[in-house]
């Protein structure tokens, strides 16, 4: 969706994964390492493809993103990651607005649940939802 958010009428994630590369003082997983080398000798190719510093970037240059829903549940051992996600996407729209830009369009869930498939079902009527609803709404800006 960062790379070619044209393509996209929404994005969601269900218990989402944002440290992967490092970002924000998190260790990144370590099966980047076969792939990227060392974050130590290659911290700018960890940097470069990180949620956090694509967001930032896109933002910065003025890219109209999706709508976007992040769903975790409270006992998932992520939850952390979304909620450091969810503030920095905050932080982002506080940005956008005092400079008169159109903000970042986000929903940010938690309920009851652990990282497993009883959550992740439960949760996948609200996303079915929130997709259908975006459709529909690009449906009627894009015409027929």
């Amino acid at each position: 969706m960062l790379t070619h958010p044209e393509r996209f009428a929404s994005a969601s994630c269900l218990s989402g994964v944002f440290s992967y590369f490092g970002e924000r003082g998190a260790k990144p997983d370590v099966s980047l390492t076969a792939l990227l080398g060392p974050i130590e000798r290659n911290k700018e190719v960890y940097l470069k493809y990180g949620i956090y510093n694509r967001l930032e970037t896109r933002v910065a240059e003025g890219v109209h993103l999706p709508p976007m829903l992040m769903h975790c549940g409270t006992e998932d051992t992520l939850i952390g990651e979304s909620r450091s996600l969810q503030a920095f996407l905050v932080e982002q729209n506080q940005k956008l607005a005092k400079s008169g830009k159109r903000t970042l369009v986000f929903q940010y869930k938690e309920s009851p649940g652990k990282h497993d498939w009883p959550f992740w079902c439960d949760a996948s009527v609200g996303i079915a939802d929130f997709h259908w609803r975006s459709f529909e709404q690009a449906g009627k800006v894009a015409g027929p």
